[in-house]
Order: structure tokens, then sequence, then C-alpha cells
């Protein structure tokens, strides 16, 4: 399954950004910085796109 996670920089979302890819999801993150999500950089499943949810035209790319 694919997540799009508005706001996963932040600390909620990098939460449940963990919790996604523990549980085998391929997650995308959007928000202006993605610094609590460090440690998920190496995962082949996240990619994380500093942007902000208002440069819609990024989301069809990286989904």
């Amino acid at each position: 399954m694919r997540a799009l996670v508005a706001g996963g920089g932040g600390f909620i979302g990098s939460r449940l950004v963990r919790a996604l890819l523990n549980n085998g999801w391929i997650v995308r993150v959007l928000d202006i910085q993605y610094g609590e999500l460090v440690d998920c950089k190496d995962n082949l499943e996240f990619l994380g796109v500093e942007a902000t949810i208002y440069m819609v035209v990024w989301l069809t790319e990286i989904l």
C-alpha cells in the first residue's frame, strides 16, 4: 500500500510515517522540512519531498 503524509516531518506526522514504514507501506512525505525523519532516509520505501501542499503540481510526480 502507499501513503502520502502531508506534514510528515512534524511530531505526529513523523510517528505516523514510522508506523506505516514498519507495516510495509510505501510512504511519501510532503513537508517544508523533514528533520524528524532523518533516520528514515535510508529506507527504500521512504521519499521525503521538501515542499508545501500548495505545490499541487508535484503531487502526481511523487505518488
